[in-house]
């Protein structure tokens, strides 16, 4: 089942600075007895085919199959507060 992908205008531009790639993968965490998922962000091709590409807007999306997403759609914005908040 495809992924629907929602990207803000200025992640878009953020991408396209970067190469105009991004994937989303699993990142396992383990903190002390305890471990818990999350998911990675990175600017750059996967080294595996273990991923589900998708082209958006001039962009390449790789997400990892067999990650689950609520309603089976993720949404990309830029976020932050202080010295990190984004415009």
């Amino acid at each position: 089942m495809t992924i629907e992908v929602d990207i803000e205008n200025g992640v878009k531009s953020w991408i396209r600075k970067k190469g105009s790639i991004l994937t989303i993968s699993r990142m396992d965490i383990k903190a002390g007895c305890i471990g818990y998922e999350d998911v990675d962000v990175s600017y750059k091709a996967p080294a595996t085919n273990n991923y589900q590409f998708i082209e958006q807007d001039g962009l390449s999306v790789y997400i990892q199959k067999r990650l689950t997403f609520k309603k089976n759609s993720v949404s990309n914005g830029l976020r932050g507060i202080g010295p990190f908040k984004n415009n």
